[in-house]
């Protein structure tokens, strides 16, 4: 899914100049000084008043040079274009040194962008009328997507409240159409109002007519003035679950991952997964694969290269965790699927890396590509 990424940030940087460009040099939008008015004078028919035809000859035509870039600018914002440029020409060779589906992982940033179902907490300012300091209200969850039987926590936050004032808080639950499905009382954290926390537990909850999108609302009484915000999840049964890995196997260059499914929908199905080292926790290698998974065909395999297992000189065994299942959907439907790997992280085994055959990895179009940004960096 990755392999054009940066391909195609480039050619979109293409043809941000090229709208540039012609807007500063080609389209012929007059400014707000050079708006055509009818002159409303009376004179003869066909004739203008002595002085609008050279004016709106000037409206017809405008002035290009008042929107021109000086040069200075254009000189700018052409090697601001060419260093962008050549940065992601390096980039680009750094990343297609490893295959899209094998990616070392370099660090901690990296590492969370790379994690799948994350939630993004929502935070929400309220004035207040008799105090500089506005209240703060924060709603956050641990994931986006969740699964029918499981527990959903959610914890709201609120700064800026008077300890002493009377508070209270409570959550709905509804469909994005506003139709109500649940309500209940949080739970007050701490005394002060600050925090309030409540578990919607799913496996209690008749949710079989419940849509996949829902909107968890937080209603806050704090003093006389109320705080509501809101926060999207969804809700899903799996559309399939990946119980473990089978005859994990080097094949060449690559350690070869079976990754098993039973209990699935099937379809066209996308995989991704984080290859940790199992004795230091350490974070190596990205993968990513997809395939088609039905009654017949239980797996997809994840291929790690030995190039990206060698960065961090871990030879195994490993942990596979931070699994991502997704079905594509079909014709009929309007969303995909998620599916669900229990358990969560896995045991693989890992081999010597003299086992392997050392072949580094070389795409045929990358250095063509890298090339092409390259030149139009300098």
């Amino acid at each position: 899914m990755k392999r054009f990424q940066r391909l195609f940030v480039a050619f979109s940087i293409l043809g941000s100049m090229g709208l540039i460009w012609f807007y500063l040099y080609a389209s012929p939008v007059p400014d707000s000084g050079n708006v055509y008015k009818p002159n409303l004078e009376r004179n003869a028919p066909g004739e203008l008043a002595p002085s609008s035809q050279a004016t709106n000859q000037a409206n017809v035509m405008p002035n290009r040079e008042d929107k021109l870039l000086s040069e200075e600018d254009q000189a700018a914002f052409s090697a601001a274009m060419q260093e962008q440029l050549s940065e992601l020409a390096q980039d680009y060779r750094q990343q297609t040194q490893y295959p899209p589906g094998s990616q070392p992982i370099l660090d901690a940033g990296q590492l969370e962008q790379l994690k799948p179902n994350r939630a993004y907490p929502v935070d929400i300012v309220f004035p207040r009328e008799d105090h500089e300091i506005p209240h703060l209200l924060t709603l956050q969850v641990d994931r986006h997507v969740y699964f029918n039987g499981e527990a959903i926590p959610i914890v709201v936050a609120v700064t800026g409240q008077d300890p002493a004032a009377s508070h209270s808080a409570n959550l709905v639950v509804t469909a994005v159409s506003g139709e109500r499905l649940f309500n209940t009382t949080m739970q007050e954290d701490r005394p002060d109002g600050s925090q309030y926390s409540t578990l919607i537990d799913t496996q209690a909850l008749d949710t079989a007519n419940w849509p996949n999108e829902l909107q968890l609302h937080a209603y806050v009484q704090t003093g006389a003035q109320r705080l509501n915000g809101v926060i999207p999840i969804k809700l899903h049964s799996p559309s399939a679950l990946m119980v473990g890995v089978e005859d994990v196997r080097i094949e060449r260059e690559y350690l070869v991952i079976p990754a098993k499914f039973d209990h699935l929908e099937e379809g066209y199905y996308f995989l991704s997964a984080n290859l940790y080292d199992q004795e230091s926790g350490l974070p190596l290698v990205h993968l990513e694969s997809e395939g088609t998974l039905n009654q017949h065909q239980r797996t997809i395999n994840l291929k790690a290269h030995i190039a990206a297992l060698k960065i961090s000189a871990k030879e195994g065994p490993y942990l596979l965790a931070d699994i991502g299942i997704v079905r594509m959907a079909k014709d009929h439907e309007n969303i995909d699927f998620p599916g669900l790997a229990e358990p969560a992280e896995i045991a693989v085994e890992g081999f010597p890396f003299d086992h392997y055959n050392d072949i580094p990895y070389k795409d045929p179009l990358a250095e063509e590509r890298a090339e092409f940004l390259s030149q139009l960096g300098q």
